[in-house]
């Protein structure tokens, strides 16, 4: 019988950033056992440390995460997640409704404390910029 996927979160730098060493800050993202990128840190963080500590937080604080769902610009659905006031998620896909951006969000808040860390440093070819959110009471 085989194992069952489990969700993972990976920590990735982008190609083409960084130093002459190559050394790019680190971000790091989880992946449903579908495949689909759920989320992601909303910052680039400065090491793998300071990307695994972040994790660690994220992780251990997800019951307190305060979700912000907004329309996009392209009106589609986009939804953050803020701990403390400071954003730290932002999820991976804009959403054609409300109701499944907000599922998304829940989603990634169980996915959470079910995922592994995946121990590689992965690098990524395409960076990716989410679609800004309509300003908040617009």
């Amino acid at each position: 019988m085989s194992e069952r996927p489990t969700p993972m979160f990976q920590l990735y730098r982008l190609a083409g950033s960084g130093t002459a060493t190559g050394a790019g800050g680190v971000w790091w993202r989880v992946v449903s056992p579908n495949g689909r990128a759920l989320g992601r840190s909303a910052h680039e963080l400065v090491d793998v440390a300071a990307a695994t500590a972040h994790l660690a937080r994220v992780i251990a604080e997800r019951e307190r995460l305060e979700p912000t769902v907004r329309v996009t610009t392209s009106h589609r659905w986009r939804w953050q997640l803020a701990l403390d006031g400071d954003i730290v998620v932002h999820g991976s896909a804009e959403q054609d409704r409300r109701v499944r951006c907000d599922a998304a969000w829940r989603a990634f808040v169980q996915v959470a404390g079910q995922a592994q860390i995946d121990p590689a440093v992965h690098t990524f070819h395409r960076g990716y910029a989410p679609a800004p959110l309509a300003p908040a009471g617009g």
